[in-house]
């Protein structure tokens, strides 16, 4: 679709005459998000042989006239133009449609210019409120191909090194690529790098993030056309592999008639459907119908749409045995779900109720792709250790393993993947217990004691607000005729659930210095600071980030005294500094809301407001320095032989390693919310939604199993593009003045503001998600 400004409908062209609209900035932020995943040029011969192969005995090609849409002179003739050449060949069970009037709302309202489906009774059509002519609408989670439309050879998003691999024998049009730089001997990165391009990077990655996150995809295809040029792209977890540009109208070989034909011949497993979710609805009776009800409510009240109501139905999905994963328990889901990701890339967790009819009793569902790295166990794995250990305030875990077979691609021997991310692999886990999110707390003081009930586990290292959850009351949850189960109907609703534990390593277990694990917001100061050699993540890091996540919701969700010190105190969990070495850092502005001796400038009610000033108290240890004279201090007295008693009187250095020791002793910090908990003047029902204005320029970070190692190119390329920071050192002592004056721009409108929700997907990235 059109990069327009939304205002007068004018087509940007140009950097100066890049006005954004508020999705083309969604876009662009998900475009840098995503720098490095796009893999190419790979030429569209080996593209076509390698990813899309021909079935055994199937014609060789098949003619398909496009001469016809590479004359077209704006996007909507191209897309009028290919639906007619494409649907005139008569594909087997893929037709196409127009969409791009569509503004799908049970996608942020998108509306891809062609989708291709499988059946035609997926289409549906109505008309428009104002009159006119129908118009056509897919769920996406119906889509099978997707086609975006551009209308000029210039509004290519990358850039082929090698021109023979771009258009073999054809006439070439002036591109992007030659307008970005004078000097011929620098070769210019794959990713073009205007605002323009970054844009439609974003508007191909949305739709493909819609489209696989409401399936159950291993892997997609999408096509690119951009004037008389057009690109494959191939799209899993890890990366997006993307075919250099060719002309499809006049090329001797005819490329994009060769990748139609190909693709129709696929079978859903070839096309990226995951063979472990049932391709047709389940029989009536397969699932009682209160069952029915709860899982159908429980997906629908995600979504909802002003242009047709969103039509579910009752899919069969196959969860593998704990001990035996050749075994596969048949669960019973609402299907289309609704997706929750924001990113193509990275482990995607999706969260979802299931009915498992061998117990009869409706399951939380997991499913996302797991790091392969060395050293991080499979999440049932840990369950079970945590079973055994007799670790409280966890779900019982129900089935879960790797799904077989699904992996996403190996790229070490594509030249093209220079920087290879990890192997992600395909895992679907289940849960008996159902809970609530964390941040549809009715009280504070519920809140408060579900986060205390969720850190009286071991080290996670991923607290956040997605990863725990509200216990509901199991009884609501189980069919007429289930069998009783004590680990599950024992669970006292109202208390804290900690889930998410696949990034969890044993406490002793050496860690990766290069890796940073956990969602941005919450993660402690103290990790935040490193870009490089980063420190151990201890349970201080853990307990940390527990209280950034009472104080984050509280302040997001509760109601409260403090107006627009609302938004200068949010920004705090937003912080980001990217650097030309390193990782990304922050936490600056944490540090100084810890080792701040003045009173909170935001009131919420006395208890709460207690644990923000101990709180504080509780963590200033990590960040107040000793002076080398009050080790001397120390020294000397020790040496004269006063006793700890003594020392703990008259030596400040021994008053602050005590301070230290208590903070990291086990039971401190879960002991000191449960205190408070037991105070008077907690509200019985204080939730509020703050409405908050969108932040333009989102700094959302949901980081996956790992944060890679950001290359000093990247950047500093990331760097001239967001003005997040000038890879200047951190300073370690960052003053009061600078807090004010951060906070002060935020409150008169100088600095960007928060988003509603942070990674809710997630998670959708998220979490989550993650």
């Amino acid at each position: 679709m059109k990069l327009s400004d939304e205002n007068n409908g004018r087509s940007l062209q140009s950097e100066e005459d890049f006005i954004l609209s508020s999705s083309q900035q969604r876009n662009i932020s998900l475009a840098d998000e995503t720098d490095g995943r796009w893999l190419g040029p790979m030429p569209p011969d080996e593209f076509l042989s390698e990813l899309l192969p021909l079935p055994k005995g199937a014609p060789a090609s098949k003619e398909i006239c496009f001469e016809d849409v590479a004359t077209a002179h704006n996007e909507a003739d191209i897309a009028t133009r290919f639906i007619k050449a494409a649907n005139e060949a008569d594909l087997p069970r893929l037709s196409f449609v127009n969409t791009s009037t569509s503004k799908n709302r049970h996608f942020d309202k998108l509306g891809p210019d062609v989708t291709g489906v499988s059946d035609k009774t997926h289409v549906r059509y109505y008309k428009p409120k104002n009159g006119g002519e129908r118009k056509a609408f897919v769920d996406l989670g119906y889509s099978e191909l997707i086609v975006e439309c551009k209308s000029k050879g210039s509004d290519d998003a990358f850039n082929d090194h090698d021109q023979d691999l771009v258009s073999r024998g054809s006439t070439k049009e002036p591109c992007a690529q030659e307008e970005e730089t004078p000097n011929e001997s620098t070769p210019l990165p794959f990713e073009h790098d205007t605002q323009a391009a970054r844009a439609t990077r974003g508007q191909l990655a949305t739709y493909t993030t819609a489209q696989s996150g409401s399936q159950f995809r291993t892997h997609s295809f999408s096509l690119f056309i951009f004037g008389p040029f057009a690109r494959f792209l191939r799209w899993d977890r890890s990366c997006a592999i993307v075919s250099a540009r060719f002309e499809y109208g006049t090329s001797p070989s005819n490329y994009l008639a060769d990748f139609l034909h190909r693709y129709s011949l696929l079978d859903d497993e070839g096309r990226g459907k995951d063979p472990t979710f049932a391709s047709e609805p389940c029989s009536a009776g397969d699932c009682p119908p209160d069952m029915a009800e709860q899982l159908h409510k429980a997906n629908k009240s995600k979504l909802n749409s002003a242009i047709l109501p969103r039509r579910t139905e009752l899919r069969r999905v196959f969860i593998p045995d704990l001990e035996d994963s050749d075994i596969r328990h048949p669960h019973i889901i609402s299907y289309p779900l609704p997706f929750v990701t924001r990113s193509p890339f990275g482990r995607a967790t999706r969260p979802f109720l299931a009915y498992n009819p061998a117990t009869q009793r409706i399951v939380f569902v997991k499913d996302y792709w797991r790091s392969t790295t060395e050293g991080i166990s499979k999440e049932g794995d840990i369950y079970k250790k945590l079973k055994e250990k007799g670790v409280r305030h966890i779900p019982p875990f129900g089935d879960g393993d790797d799904i077989a077979g699904q992996k996403t691609i190996d790229l070490s021997r594509w030249v093209e993947a220079i920087d290879a991310p990890g192997t992600l692999q395909h895992y679907r886990m289940s849960l008996k217990a159902i809970g609530t999110r964390l941040q549809d707390f009715p009280s504070t003081r519920v809140l408060v004691g579900a986060v205390a009930d969720a850190m009286e586990g071991i080290l996670h290292r991923d607290i956040s607000m997605g990863n725990i959850l509200i216990a509901q009351d199991q009884r609501q949850y189980r069919g007429d005729n289930a069998t009783a189960d004590e680990e599950v109907d024992t669970i006292q609703a109202g208390s804290g659930l900690l889930i998410d534990w696949d990034l969890s390593i044993p406490v002793n277990a050496p860690q990766q210095t290069e890796e940073r694990t956990g969602t941005w917001q919450f993660i402690s100061s103290a990790l935040l600071a490193h870009g490089v050699n980063l420190p151990p993540h201890v349970m201080e890091d853990d307990r940390e980030s527990s209280f950034y996540v009472i104080l984050y919701l509280a302040l997001r969700y509760s109601k409260h005294k403090g107006g627009h010190e609302t938004l200068a105190r949010l920004r705090m969990f937003d912080e980001f500094i990217t650097r030309t070495t390193g990782l990304p850092t922050g936490g600056e502005l944490k540090e100084l809301f810890i080792i701040d001796r003045r009173p909170y400038p935001i009131k919420f009610n006395p208890p709460l407001d207690a644990i923000i000033a101990g709180a504080a108290k509780f963590f200033r240890p990590r960040y107040e320095a000793v002076t080398e004279k009050e080790k001397a201090i120390y020294d000397e007295l020790k040496a004269d032989g006063l006793s700890e008693a003594s020392l703990l009187k008259y030596s400040v250095y021994a008053q602050h390693f005590d301070k230290l020791k208590r903070m990291r002793s086990k039971g401190t910090w879960v002991a000191f919310l449960r205190e408070k908990l037991k105070e008077d003047g907690w509200p019985d029902k204080d939730f509020q939604l703050q409405l908050l204005k969108p932040i333009q320029k989102s700094q959302k970070r949901k980081l996956w199993y790992s944060e890679a190692r950001v290359s000093a190119a990247a950047t500093s390329s990331r760097n001239k593009r967001t003005n997040l920071g000038s890879g200047a050192p951190v300073a370690t002592r960052p003053d009061q003045a600078a807090f004010d004056a951060e906070a002060d721009a935020v409150t008169e409108g100088e600095g960007p503001v928060l988003q509603q929700g942070v990674t809710e997907e997630q998670t959708s990235d998220g979490g989550t998600a993650r």
